[in-house]
């Protein structure tokens, strides 16, 4: 998928354990084009497809900080995010490499979510490219509307 900003083994990535770090899961977002909004639910729709959910309770919980364009990443009691992994979406997310441990963590650094298309991936034409800085500036246009 040329126009990809999550892509396998790039950025696809959120390992989170349950039991305070002692054992670790794996969430691989597949490669696609998503909105923060879709991050989170496709986070959610494998907590469900590995039985970690609780009626509509989700123990980790992505968030958006309007007023500055961060994430927040809310963690249930006992839960933490590794985001140290070289295939983490940790830089999508705008967090510097880091295991979360805190109920509520807020990102070091805007969202970025192409911070880790590569210049030219599968050789897009420059419409391309246009298209993919148009979308992402769309979005952060979206996420400043509904501050």
């Amino acid at each position: 998928m040329n126009n990809a900003n999550i892509k396998t083994g790039v950025n696809d990535n959120l390992r989170y354990s349950k039991d305070g770090g002692v054992s670790w899961t794996d969430i691989n977002i597949p490669t696609g084009v998503y909105e923060f909004v879709d991050i989170n639910k496709e986070i959610h729709r494998q907590l469900e497809l590995n039985g970690d959910t609780k009626s509509d309770y989700y123990p980790i919980e992505l968030e958006v900080h309007h007023a500055s364009l961060k994430s927040i990443i809310e963690l249930a009691p006992q839960y933490q995010v590794d985001l140290t992994a070289s295939n983490s979406i940790t830089h999508v997310l705008g967090f510097n490499p880091q295991i979360l441990t805190n109920r509520n963590n807020k990102s070091e650094n805007k969202i970025d979510l192409f911070h880790d298309a590569e210049e030219n991936p599968d050789g897009l034409t420059p419409e391309e490219i246009k298209n993919l800085i148009e979308i992402n500036e769309d979005l952060m246009r979206r996420l400043r509307k509904t501050v």
